[in-house]
């Protein structure tokens, strides 16, 4: 989750019966160097404050690499990989007064189809995400029409 205010992506890792002593630490990498680390008890909230944070937008979808893992002393008893993006998404009111979504806090007037894109074979997600990108660059274009 990410704690917008304080520059910080907040974890929640959990750990099925965790040994007495065990502690989860959290990485966050760009490009192989990490840019914020927080090391905490199993199953509780893992805060981790970035360095310059780069945020994700649909212009710039940065992720992130993170890694998590289980210490038992000095010893990594087990570990994954993932990716996570920094980003603000809520509803608030702009300088008129209406209710509008905001995207890293700048209003953003959502555009586009009203609900998922269904594809023709089986009105699910498409098998290749070539229709997916040029469906995005279509509707950005509109935009600015």
């Amino acid at each position: 989750m990410t704690d917008w205010e304080n520059g910080m992506q907040v974890f929640y890792p959990e750990v099925t019966s965790p040994k007495e002593g065990q502690e989860v630490e959290v990485s966050i990498l760009d490009k192989g160097t990490v840019v914020g680390s927080f090391r905490g008890q199993a199953n509780k909230p893992l805060p981790v404050r970035l360095q310059n944070p780069k945020t994700w937008s649909p212009d710039d979808p940065f992720l992130y690499d993170v890694s998590i893992k289980i210490f038992e002393g000095k010893k990594v008893v087990d570990q994954v990989k993932s990716y996570a993006a920094y980003r603000d998404i809520r509803m608030a009111k702009d300088q008129n007064g209406h209710q509008r979504m905001f995207l890293n806090g700048k209003p953003l007037f959502q555009y586009g189809p009203l609900d998922q894109g269904w594809w023709l074979m089986d009105f699910t997600l498409p098998r290749q995400m070539k229709p997916c990108y040029l469906t995005s660059r279509r509707q950005k274009k509109w935009d600015s029409i």
